[in-house]
């Protein structure tokens, strides 16, 4: 999972899950792309593109190439350090990103 901030209010991130099956190798992939607001302890992301991606050898049907996600705000309360960011999400997520050297 990778989240990068430009300081004119913009974020981009990219999560991926790859790991190999018994019938060949798995994949999902969501990149989203949109505005964040920061205040105080708070940072709400509202994504204007979000995008997400599956292949599961085991399962084709299931898959699909490049799909739209609903545009949905997300909330978090934050910490910040010089080599780490903690997102909290009131009742869902608790995330820990630590910065790319």
């Amino acid at each position: 999972m990778r989240y990068r901030f430009s300081a004119d209010g913009r974020y981009a991130s990219r999560e991926a899950a790859e790991y190999t099956v018994p019938s060949g190798r798995f994949v999902f992939h969501r990149i989203q792309q949109g505005t964040y607001t920061a205040a105080g302890d708070k940072l709400e992301l509202k994504p204007e593109k979000s995008t997400r991606i599956r292949k599961m050898p085991e399962d084709p049907a299931g898959d699909y190439p490049e799909v739209p996600e609903p545009l949905e705000t997300r909330a978090f309360t934050f910490r910040a350090d010089l080599d780490s960011l903690h997102l909290h999400e009131s009742g869902r997520y608790a995330l820990v990103l630590l910065r790319a050297t």
